[in-house]
């Protein structure tokens, strides 16, 4: 059973949302700003680090609901990288789950277990790394750092098991990363909730939705025209 959701919900995913993403929704970009000379004069931060933190666009509604009901599913990933990307995580965390549930009754079995959940790991940090997916490029850096430090993590069990020593540093390493990674949860979690903030008060949502709508009907009056 384990296995077939595994197999299925990625299947279901892109079939019912997110192959219809960009036909049923808009990826609006802000205006460019040129950077402010002096950020400590009480001026806005450069906009290279404002995109950083908040992305230099949002998915928006295309005319229909669509948005409205799965947008929280695809809003932080790029046009182009948002059917490729929700898949990777799916599919590592779902391999990680079931390798890890399988039995073993020894400390070899436990080692080649975390070797490969390790080796799992290694490959989505290295993808999402590589596509750069998400709309804030400080989440294409959290989601690598974590990955990163799980494939530490792993990787030290697996030596840990194979010494058949349970009182190896080596578990004592691992659960430090695993505490560095939880720290850095939290820290994004701050950062995130944070950043809402800012966006929920400068309106930012409602007037690149507001462009998306008035560029369509631009576009709509020359289509007119050339007809």
């Amino acid at each position: 059973a384990a296995l077939t959701l595994c197999v299925a919900l990625p299947i279901l995913l892109d079939k019912f949302v997110l192959s219809r993403v960009e036909s049923c929704s808009a990826y609006v970009t802000e205006a460019k700003e040129e950077p402010t000379a002096d950020p400590d004069n009480g001026k806005p931060a450069p906009l290279h680090f404002r995109e950083w933190l908040i992305g230099s666009g949002e998915w928006v509604a295309a005319g229909t609901n669509f948005h409205s009901m799965w947008g929280y599913i695809y809003c932080l990933f790029l046009p182009g990288r948002v059917r490729v990307t929700p898949i990777i995580l799916l599919v590592s965390s779902f391999l990680i789950s079931l390798i890890m549930s399988i039995p073993v009754s020894d400390y070899h079995g436990c080692a080649f277990l975390h070797f490969f959940c390790a080796a799992i790991s290694a490959t989505a940090g290295l993808c999402i790394l590589t596509l750069k997916p998400f709309t804030r490029m400080r989440d294409t850096h959290h989601e690598s750092l974590q990955f990163l430090l799980q494939v530490a993590a792993l990787s030290l069990r697996s030596a840990g098991y194979f010494t058949e020593n349970m009182s190896s540093e080596a578990f004592e390493i691992a659960d430090f990363i695993m505490g560095i990674s939880t720290v850095l949860i939290t820290i994004k979690g701050v950062v995130d909730l944070m950043c809402l903030i800012y966006i929920l008060k400068s309106n930012r949502s409602h007037a690149l939705q507001q462009r998306s709508w008035e560029e369509h009907i631009i576009d709509q009056y020359f289509d007119d025209e050339a007809l």
